[in-house]
């Protein structure tokens, strides 16, 4: 069916035209499409051209919205796609943007890969694995992934990993000295380092335990339980703190020491 074209006004947007038809219906488009369609008042477009018109539209309305999305930063095909449909362009004006936009280099998921490794081995936060998990997540292909991360070398990992376990040492000072190393290497675990580069990272720190802040730690968990368990006699009450104390990581002689003194204070 073919539409006649019966106004065209600029709108408030810089560039862009709004082409009403005898339909009712209008297209706002930008100059580019006005004048490579030869769009003017009285034109007539049959049903083809009418198609290629709203091809065009929003190849046009598509790309121009990649990239002001790919001005703030760089993103990965997938993200481009992903945010395109989110704006309801058509998927066939989608694969033609795409193309374009590798074309002029503006989407090259090699580079992007690369320079995501690059900034998370900077920041220093994320361990490998987690690293592969996120660029898998922004739609990488995996063999694309994995020589990126190829870039995150060993050297880097441990130094990355050492610094978190400080951290995470300090964090968790309230506990033995036994359960925070589990503590510690799970924190790097989760993080996305391997097993063997955490317990590296915190055998560097050559960290020693506190005595005072295990004694104290000691303390209060061993209270916490003996208040709870004072309806017991104290042969089931001392069982149960050595029992309790003993599963949070402190050894049997600072367990014991520290009952003694607790029940001669009694």
């Amino acid at each position: 069916m073919a539409e006649t074209v019966v106004k065209i006004a600029q709108t408030k947007k810089p560039g862009r035209y709004k082409v009403s038809f005898d339909s009712g219906v209008s297209l706002s488009v930008s100059e580019d499409v006005l004048v490579r369609h030869r769009l003017l008042k009285g034109t007539t477009l049959d049903t083809a051209a009418l198609q290629q018109l709203r091809h065009d539209t929003a190849i046009d309305e598509g790309y121009q919205r990649s990239l002001h999305y790919l001005s703030y930063q760089l993103r990965s095909e997938a993200e481009v796609k992903r945010y395109l449909r989110e704006h309801e362009i058509a998927e066939d004006a989608i694969s033609d943007i795409i193309g374009k936009l590798k074309e002029l280099k503006l989407i090259d998921d090699v580079q992007y890969a690369e320079s995501y490794v690059r900034t998370q081995m900077r920041m220093g936060d994320k361990g490998p694995q987690v690293v592969l998990q996120q660029l898998r997540k922004r739609g990488i292909a995996p063999d694309c992934a994995e020589e990126a991360l190829s870039l995150y070398d060993t050297k880097t990992a441990l130094e990355n990993a050492a610094k978190l376990a400080e951290k995470a040492f300090r964090r968790y000072r309230k506990d033995s000295f036994q359960h925070q190393q589990q503590k510690v290497l799970k924190h790097l675990v989760t993080k996305g380092f391997s097993f063997d580069i955490g317990q590296a990272a915190i055998d560097i720190l050559e960290i020693e335990p506190d005595e005072e802040e295990q004694h104290e730690a000691l303390a209060r968990a061993g209270e916490k339980i003996w208040r709870s368990s004072h309806r017991l006699d104290e042969k089931a009450r001392v069982q149960k703190v050595k029992q309790g104390l003993a599963r949070r990581g402190f050894s049997f002689e600072m367990i014991q020491a520290w009952l003694d003194e607790r029940i001669e204070g009694e």
